[in-house]
């Protein structure tokens, strides 16, 4: 699933509204089955980390998250607040290589996954090299209570 969206976002065309509905439409489709219960993705939040020292949590559902080159007036202005201590202990693991991060989450699951960062990704990110962790999806899982 997390491969899914770092796909969508990483190779979608253009940046802004182009680059996020191909995300949007996963999580409209996005149920998966685990030990005999399906699971519906309810939020994917962004852990920005290339662009922000300190890194910051983009909030607010998928549209926050929008970057590219249209003029700033264009974006949304993005919610952001700090790494809670579960999302710094995330990003330290992912930055050590691993693939998926349980979090702590009631009635729910929450994981987070890197988006590290591809040949694509240089282009923009040119400061970084192939790998580098650029960010993270922070996922909401419920499960699906209707047939």
């Amino acid at each position: 699933m997390h491969a899914n969206y770092v796909e969508a976002f990483v190779h979608s065309d253009g940046f802004g509204m182009r680059r996020i509905t191909p995300m949007m439409q996963l999580m409209q489709s996005g149920e998966l089955r685990l030990e005999n219960q399906r699971w519906r993705v309810e939020d994917v939040q962004m852990i920005g980390i290339a662009k922000h020292d300190p890194p910051v949590v983009h909030q607010g559902g998928l549209l926050k998250f929008q970057h590219g080159e249209q003029s700033p007036a264009f974006l949304p202005e993005a919610a952001q607040r700090p790494l809670n201590a579960q999302e710094v202990e995330a990003v330290r693991r992912l930055q050590a290589g691993e693939r998926i991060v349980s979090l702590p989450a009631s009635n729910a699951l929450s994981a987070a996954g890197p988006i590290r960062a591809t040949a694509d990704c240089l282009r923009c990110h040119q400061s970084r090299k192939e790998g580098d962790l650029l960010g993270a999806f922070v996922y909401t899982l419920r499960p699906v209570t209707k047939p």
